[in-house]
């Protein structure tokens, strides 16, 4: 009877701790799926099971961003998270097939034909070398590079432009590299100004790109960011952690909205947001 007892107590003790675990559970990867879902239905988002349906939805907002105001999410794996993640034509985000399972979350709003939006994507990979991979690619993705070395701008030549590898203070240095150069071949000032249109359609330069990449002792890696394209403002984070990426990126007219967007996320995903700048 006594043996009954305790194997009774020990089942009991054990039911009881169940839920407790569930609970730390989910935040044992604060970054993880899990994660941005429970963001997503705190913050009163649509729910998708469909990724096509997903897709669609965020597709036809493209004329109306106010049909986001709720907010919308999807917790899909494989190739069906590929399908929600590629949704988003504008977004620099984008799907691997080394992507095991991923969450999408996104929301906006808009006023007086003005918009302003955020896209956020949780995504888990095979194996910590596919995340971090994946986040080297991701930050590389904001500089203009090629196979060939870094050119000092002192030997630049245009007929080399598609072969520089720089970031935007490089390819500044390049255009005006070109720009002396035609000068001292006696261009004229409509020739020069025609020429650096032409480079200046090779390269679009963020000028006033704000961008940081951080490591902490606990193994998170991210990058932070922010710059413009023309009146749109836009600002993204990307972290890495073991077999995870979250990458939250915002955009639109107004900087303290998208900025309210993305922290709101970072918050509930414990890390540092990109307004911190």
């Amino acid at each position: 009877m006594k043996k009954i007892t305790s194997i009774i107590s020990v089942t009991l003790a054990a039911s009881m701790l169940m839920p407790m675990t569930g609970c730390l559970n989910k935040y044992v990867n604060p970054m993880g799926t899990a994660a941005l879902e429970s963001y997503a239905k705190d913050y009163g988002a649509k729910c998708y099971k469909s990724s096509r349906e997903f897709s669609d939805f965020y597709k036809e907002s493209y004329g109306d961003v106010g049909r986001l105001s709720e907010g919308i999410y999807i917790r899909a794996d494989g190739k069906r998270a590929g399908i929600a993640i590629e949704c988003a034509d504008e977004v620099p985000i984008v799907y691997s097939e080394d992507i095991k399972e991923a969450t999408v979350f996104a929301a906006g709003d808009m006023s007086y034909y003005k918009f302003n939006e955020c896209f956020c994507v949780s995504m888990v990979f095979g194996s910590e070398r596919d995340a971090d991979f994946y986040y080297e690619l991701a930050v590389d993705n904001y500089y203009v590079h090629s196979d060939s070395d870094v050119i000092d701008a002192d030997d630049f030549d245009p007929r080399m432009v598609f072969d520089i590898y720089q970031n935007d203070h490089q390819v500044e240095q390049a255009r005006q590299a070109l720009q002396k150069e035609l000068i001292d071949m006696g261009a004229t000032s409509e020739m020069i100004d025609e020429w650096l249109k032409v480079f200046d359609t090779m390269y679009d330069i963020d000028y006033d790109l704000v961008l940081e990449s951080f490591e902490e002792e606990n193994g998170l890696k991210y990058t932070l960011l922010t710059g413009s394209h023309g009146d749109v403002f836009y600002t993204a984070g990307i972290y890495v952690k073991k077999n995870t990426v979250f990458y939250a990126y915002g955009f639109g007219y107004d900087e303290d909205e998208v900025n309210a967007y993305i922290d709101g996320v970072c918050e509930h995903m414990k890390l540092t947001p990109p307004s911190s700048l």
